[in-house]
């Protein structure tokens, strides 16, 4: 009896462990104006995890495996940022993090348009 509990004692422990996983948080804002970003999109690099901000810019990223990660931040132009994180049991909380603005330029196009010239009505 006293090996059957010991043997079940075991691989509940190994169990326990390989199916820890944890969470980051936080809130993503404007630098200058310190508004919330609204929509950025987080995800975890490597793995098919992630989450949006709210309308207050907070986030919360679970299910993540405990090791290290890399967290990438990306909205519309913004700069992406990559934050590296260690994830344990539990929650980590990243606090507010600032984005600031990318410079994006455009190349640039011209429109050409050509009409018939000699054009009757009937």
């Amino acid at each position: 009896m006293k090996k059957l509990f010991t043997t079940l004692f075991f691989f509940l422990s190994v169990l326990a462990i390989g199916f820890s996983q944890g969470s980051v948080s936080g809130s993503i804002v404007d630098d200058e104006s310190d508004e919330a970003l609204i929509g950025a999109s987080l995800f975890i690099k490597g793995a098919n995890i992630g989450s949006v901000t709210d309308i207050d810019g907070s986030f919360r990223v679970a299910n993540i495996p405990t090791g290290e990660h890399t967290l990438v931040i990306s909205y519309t132009g913004y700069a992406t940022q990559e934050i590296p994180v260690t994830i344990a049991k539990g929650n980590v909380d990243l606090g507010v993090i600032r984005m600031g603005f990318d410079a994006i330029g455009l190349k640039e196009i011209s429109v050409v348009a050509s009409i018939a010239v000699d054009r009757r009505t009937p």
